[in-house]
């Protein structure tokens, strides 16, 4: 590391130390800091580059959330105080946005895993809005992503059979006011699911 590069990590220290303070006090003695300082020093670790610990650490959570903070800093090749502490900065400065169980669809009933693809008769704000929060009320549709193009919206899905599907497409999603077409896609079987985005994180 030449002196350029350490003087960049040391001054990322730094960062992260003071941010974890300003989470700490406002945890402990519950006064909160002034807004300002906390959006001046939370968009300085936005804004900055992440060095290679913060990478390691990004990879090490998105690929099992439940590490722990020994093992993680291991894998970090840091120690674990100072692992903790990047850890929850970098969830408090919004690089870690949750964390969440990967569970047995098949094992839980749901057999069918189906796409659905949406126009709407109009694109006005309203009714885009208006359909976004009509999927947000079916627990069927897992995902839901606004597309460019002659399709609005696809739909990931999940059924417990094939006719669940098929009701869900014609009852509720045909149905739905502005919507004017709809076709469907169902999945055979996955190739690939890798959640998250590619990390890389020298060794």
């Amino acid at each position: 590391m030449d002196r350029r590069q350490k003087q960049v990590h040391e001054t990322a220290q730094i960062g992260w130390l003071i941010y974890a303070a300003i989470s700490t006090f406002e945890k402990y003695y519950c006064v909160p800091f002034h807004d300002r300082v906390k959006r001046v020093w939370r968009r300085r670790l936005e804004n900055r580059k992440l060095d290679a610990i913060d990478l390691r650490i990004l990879r090490e959570l998105q690929a099992d959330g439940r590490i722990t903070n020994v093992e993680l800093s291991r894998r970090a090749k840091i120690t674990a105080p100072p692992c903790l502490r990047r850890m929850r900065a970098l969830e408090k400065a919004g690089f870690v946005q949750g964390y969440h169980a990967v569970l047995n669809g098949k094992a839980l009933g749901y057999s069918v895993t189906g796409f659905i693809f949406v126009g709407l008769a109009s694109q006005k704000d309203a009714d885009l809005k208006h359909f976004e929060e009509r999927v947000r009320s079916w627990p069927e549709v897992r995902e839901c992503h606004m597309l460019s193009g002659e399709v609005d919206f696809l739909l990931k899905c999940v059924a417990r059979d094939l006719s669940h599907f098929q009701d869900f497409v014609t009852e509720t999603v045909t149905a739905e006011r502005n919507v004017a077409s709809v076709k469907s896609s169902l999945a055979i079987h996955p190739t690939k699911i890798e959640p998250g985005v590619p990390i890389d994180a020298p060794t």
